[in-house]
């Protein structure tokens, strides 16, 4: 009777911790350990990184600068900071990536900054991606990083 109900108390604190459940209450995958990688499409990435540089998160201004590959149709949308934009992409063998027809509102930016630039211009050079943890980078050739993102589960 103790191993049933320690098997069973095991079984619910597993199903609890799954990555599934942690997604539904909203905690960061850099919390949890030894959870798997996120899946490259159908994921909130959150742009962290742009050319080495550090990329302050949104304000009262500027909106969280991310992007989400849908599964539906290959096609890519977020916002650049100021403005949303849509696309499409390809994925290819060896996690190859290529991103194209970049389109975007056409909002006033007060950022001085010019992330949104600099945002676009490496999603249309990138062609490989990699995702170590919670963390997706996209690479041009064997190069540093373009961009930098980290997983953001949404409640």
């Amino acid at each position: 009777m103790n191993n049933l109900i320690l098997s069973l108390t095991s079984s619910l604190l597993l199903a609890c911790t799954s990555p599934k459940s942690i997604q539904n209450q909203g905690i960061a995958h850099s919390q949890v350990s030894n959870q798997p990688s996120p899946p490259l499409v159908e994921t909130y990435w959150k742009l962290v990184e742009l050319n080495g540089n550090a990329v302050a998160g949104g304000d009262r201004e500027t909106r969280e600068a991310h992007l989400i590959l849908k599964n539906t149709e290959s096609r890519i949308q977020g916002h650049s900071g100021c403005n949303r934009f849509f696309g499409t992409y390809t994925l290819g063998e060896t996690n190859r990536i290529t991103m194209g027809n970049i389109g975007s509102t056409k909002m006033a930016c007060l950022d001085d900054s010019n992330i949104e630039y600099r945002f676009f211009d490496a999603l249309g050079k990138a062609d490989r991606y990699s995702i170590s943890g919670d963390t997706l980078s996209l690479h041009r050739a064997k190069m540093a990083p373009l961009a930098k993102f980290v997983a953001v589960y949404l409640r």
